[in-house]
């Protein structure tokens, strides 16, 4: 049914509403957060937080506080099953609906979502572990929250992400509402349910996939105990706003305000119990033999899933299909789940640089001589994840950008680096970055530690102060050769001078003898004379 209709009211400015997402609406959002317009304005960080969110939301059943509250030590990969596909666990002992030992709360294995790129939480949520741990130089630990607060020092890209403290759930139910409503799904002054996530997805798997779930399946990855009746279940997988309006049901336009004909008669099972129990034991039987089937075509075609040996090295492949369904929603296709992956494009390799400048006409104009046929800056938010010579370039040209495009005032600024590597370039411009920032703040760059966070110093700082310490261990000891060396010149200074007495004493002796008196002799020096040697030439 249409957000509007749900949210027509009289009197009240904010409306919670209780409606679901479905697959289709998490396609909008997630559509909404990879458009060039948001990555820009939310920044590429809050972006890749919201989509991993929202799909671990979907994908677990979980309401928005109960997903802030994973944690690096509830989820284990990588790992394969015995079939070889790969995979990884989360496990949830704050789950508010887990059964009631919590030593034994279930473990989920989560896999691959190639015909449901959109809600397939191994993408998504790899995606924002591996920006994070990038941003911050540093990988995530046990203790570190998966969605930690991002809201703080005011969204800042630049700065660390406390990952040690979680983000506050309130934060994100705003977040959430403003992407609802720049999508059209809910109205202005409406408000989203905490659990709206967690029911579409209960109801993407119970009544709208091809192969739906079995009923006791449903329980069981909800976290429903068999205390729960199936009454109980449903009513809360499919309890609607209660502000929606059905006066126009007798209308003929009617089924724009209602979910397809599998709601209504879920509804009208669970009205009559009789016949909700016989609908449940012909389900199961049927979604039995379903996964039969299933079972047996899925060892004869697993094509995506060959090759995955190890989750983290073949990662890449994982970004094809990823990259393949964003661009055929940003091309203005029809979305279809069963599309040809092989008919799409495949993000380009990037030629190799050996000069600044080459970044900078890689990013204006690309490089079709050697393969980059497309600009960087025509990329798709999907090509630019997780490549790190993107990043390289970005970083250039933002520098470049900064100066005006001015190179006088790049090579003003960094002088011989700009003839140099390029990797020496990009971490010269890293330094500058952070000098500049922490000025800003009025904080010295080589003492600096957020205020309310334990220390925590970057790679970049433990190299400068162990290159501080190199060349102060430098000076020390040629100080200490220089003091030697001129007591060595002293020394040798004071025995050529005894020396030379010597010789001249002799000289003036034999002239005597030969000449019978004295002579003057004129005396030339050779270059010999700053080793402390004289040859007397006479003419």
């Amino acid at each position: 049914m249409t957000r509007k209709a749900q949210t027509q009211a009289s009197g009240s400015t904010t409306l919670n509403e209780r409606i679901a997402i479905g697959y289709q609406d998490l396609a909008k959002l997630m559509s909404h957060l990879q458009s060039p317009q948001t990555i820009e304005t939310e920044g590429e960080g809050r972006c890749l937080f919201f989509q991993a969110f929202m799909a671990a939301a979907f994908t677990l059943w979980l309401t928005f506080e109960e997903v802030t509250q994973l944690q690096g030590k509830h989820i284990k990969f990588p790992e394969s099953s015995s079939e070889g596909s790969p995979y990884f666990t989360v496990s949830m002992p704050f789950r508010t609906s887990n059964p009631l030992n919590p030593l034994q709360e279930n473990v989920y294995e989560i896999y691959l979502q190639p015909d449901e790129p959109d809600a397939c939480l191994v993408t998504k949520l790899l995606d924002w572990i591996q920006w994070s741990a990038q941003h911050n130089l540093d990988p995530l630990g046990d203790d570190d929250f998966v969605f930690p607060d991002i809201f703080s020092d005011d969204d800042d890209d630049d700065d660390d992400i406390q990952m040690d403290k979680r983000c506050s759930d309130t934060q994100v139910a705003s977040m959430m509402d403003k992407y609802a409503r720049d999508t059209g799904l809910i109205e202005d002054g409406s408000r989203l349910s905490t659990d709206c996530l967690r029911r579409g997805g209960a109801q993407h798997r119970l009544m709208h996939v091809q192969n739906r779930w079995l009923f006791k399946a449903v329980k069981w990855w909800g976290g429903w105990t068999d205390r729960d009746s199936a009454e109980s279940v449903f009513e809360h997988i499919l309890a609607d706003s209660p502000r929606t309006n059905f006066g126009n049901m007798m209308s003929p336009q009617r089924t724009s305000q209602v979910g397809g004909d599998n709601i209504w008669k879920t509804v009208d099972a669970l009205v009559m119990s009789d016949r909700l129990k016989a609908a449940i034991q012909t389900m199961e039987t049927n979604n039995e033999a379903v996964a039969k089937l299933e079972k047996a075509s899925q060892q004869s075609d697993r094509k995506i899933d060959q090759g995955f040996k190890d989750l983290r090295r073949e990662w890449a492949e994982v970004k094809d299909t990823v990259s393949r369904a964003v661009l055929s929603l940003e091309s203005g296709a029809a979305h279809s789940h069963n599309a040809d992956n092989n008919n799409l494009t495949k993000r380009p390799d990037f030629p190799k640089i050996v000069h600044w400048k080459e970044a900078i006409q890689q990013w204006d104009k690309g490089d079709p001589k050697r393969g980059l046929d497309l600009p960087l800056c025509k990329w798709p938010p999907a090509w630019r994840k997780n490549s790190l010579s993107f990043y390289h370039r970005s970083v250039i040209v933002q520098e470049f950008e900064l100066f005006g495009r001015d190179e006088s005032k790049m090579r003003d600024e960094y002088g011989d680096l700009l003839s140099g590597r390029v990797m020496d370039l990009v971490s010269a411009i890293r330094d500058r970055r952070r000098d500049r920032k922490m000025q800003k703040r009025g904080v010295s760059p080589t003492h600096f530690i957020r205020p309310g966070r334990k220390p925590k110093r970057k790679l970049e700082e433990v190299e400068i102060e162990e290159e501080e310490d190199e060349e102060e261990e430098d000076e020390e000891e040629e100080d200490e050769e220089e003091e030697d060396a001129e007591e060595v010149d002293e020394e040798e200074e004071d025995e050529e001078e005894e020396k030379g007495g010597d010789e001249d004493d002799k000289e003036d002796e034999e002239l005597e003898e030969n000449d019978g008196g004295e002579k003057d002799v004129d005396v030339e020096y050779n270059s010999a004379e700053e080793e402390g040697s004289e040859r007397p030439l006479g003419k």
